[in-house]
Order: structure tokens, then sequence, then C-alpha cells
């Protein structure tokens, strides 16, 4: 099960301040892993989470907490 013992694990969500990337940063968080969320736009928040600005079709790209 891909959602079991993620204590620790370092992962990106791409898309994680969207509706299915929330929920999922979401259950990460709950098994322990640490999440970086990158986005266009931070329309969420979290403090266990960092936060990565930018679009993959650019390389213009921010790192917002």
């Amino acid at each position: 099960n891909f959602f079991l013992n993620k204590i620790g694990q370092k992962i990106v969500v791409i898309g994680g301040c969207g509706f299915l990337g929330q929920h999922l940063v979401e259950a990460l968080l709950e098994k322990g892993a640490l999440v970086t969320a990158f986005d266009i736009r931070k329309t969420y928040s979290n403090d266990k989470v960092e936060f990565v600005i930018g679009d993959l079709c650019s390389l213009e790209v921010k790192n917002i907490n």
C-alpha cells in the first residue's frame, strides 16, 4: 500500500494546492511524510508543508513558506 510507512520520507506533490493535491498532501502528512507542494499558485496553507510556487513549463520558481 502506497500510504504505509512514509515516516520521514520526502515527497513532492505536483499540483499540491489543488483539490486532489490538498487531500493527497494531508494523507501523506498523516503518515509522517515530509511534503513539498509544487503549484502555479498558493491557494492552500499548512504550516507543515513547504510550498514551491512555479510553472513546470517555465524556469521561474519561488520558494514560499
